[in-house]
């Protein structure tokens, strides 16, 4: 019994070091990759905005959902636009190299934004916002409507009339590197069903271009430690504003072109809410999923093409 506990406790031990050192190198490539970014730094009346931009055509500034940054917001936005857009990642407020300001709030948000597409030299965009990003749009678009071409909402959150129920983003014990990146490796597949509610069929019978795609945003996850004032203010500030404060987000007065993405087994933003939208929207038009979850997985040439019809006939 003794040498079978003595075996039984280095194997423990090996394992945690396997583990441990496999941690250590995604974390330092995370890292990595962030230094290199090469993104740029807008100085806003909210302090400083990081921001990158890739390809050409048509300006989208995304607005990214929880736990992102501008390069979720880039990989988004190319995603989903494809050729002839121009797209404007932007890490929203303490996200990466976003300064957190002193009060961080989808209307303030919303204004950094405009400040930055100014700066940009750019007219008037087309701003679409996946998940947590939703209020900082739907601010966007209705504080500044001569400046919007036309709002896309993808799997986004909004405002409702019920009560909160439940948390509204991650508690502060998990914001860390290492337990994100057991959700982003060893629990990939938990996350993915779960989580995010991909059926695992069509996970498993998705092609290997989709299943690394995929991959990419959850990695885009990491590092944490660098978005945690921007995950903490989601969950207290942006994923709150929109039920406690929402009189004041008066989708009916809103007249400019509406697209609406949303999966009915979206577990994370509720379809309720992006039905209710739709019908408080006068120039608003809803695609519907039966599935995808919360990132629309397996939908996104289906959404490429309405986006094309849309903004470029």
């Amino acid at each position: 019994m003794r040498i079978f506990l003595i075996i039984l406790l280095l194997l423990v031990i090996i394992f945690i070091g396997v583990v441990f050192i496999a941690f250590r190198k995604d974390m330092n490539k995370a890292y990595e990759a962030n230094k290199k970014s090469q993104t740029e730094i807008y100085k806003s009346t909210f302090g400083d905005i990081e921001y990158k931009t890739e390809g050409r055509g048509i300006p989208v500034l995304v607005s990214h959902g929880l736990v992102g940054g501008y390069d979720q917001a880039l990989q988004s936005g190319k995603g989903l636009f494809g050729e002839g857009y121009e797209i404007i990642g932007a890490s929203r407020f303490g996200y990466l190299n976003s300064d957190l300001p002193a009060e961080p709030t989808p209307k303030n948000q919303a204004q950094a934004f405009t400040e930055l597409v100014k700066h940009l030299g750019k007219d008037k965009i087309i701003i679409m916002a996946t998940s947590a990003g939703g209020a900082s749009a739907l601010r966007f678009a209705l504080e500044y409507p001569e400046m919007t071409r036309g709002l896309v909402l993808v799997g986004s959150g909004g405002p409702s009339d019920k009560d909160l129920e439940g948390p509204t983003g991650p508690p502060n014990a998990v914001i860390n590197d290492f337990m994100f990146w057991v959700m982003a490796k060893p629990m990939k597949s938990l996350i993915i069903t779960k989580m995010f509610g991909i059926e695992s069929e069509i996970y498993k019978n998705a092609s290997s271009e989709k299943k690394a795609e995929l991959n990419k945003i959850l990695e885009s996850m990491l590092p944490i430690k660098p978005k945690k004032e921007g995950i903490i203010n989601d969950s207290n500030v942006t994923n709150v504003e929109p039920v406690e404060k929402y009189d004041e987000y008066v989708l009916e007065k809103l007249d400019v072109p509406v697209l609406i993405f949303h999966s009915k087994n979206d577990p994370m933003a509720s379809f309720e809410t992006a039905k209710n939208m739709h019908q408080r929207l006068p120039n608003s038009k809803l695609v519907e999923f039966e599935t995808g979850g919360h990132l629309l997985f397996g939908h996104e040439e289906e959404i490429q093409r309405v986006l094309n019809e849309h903004f470029k006939n």
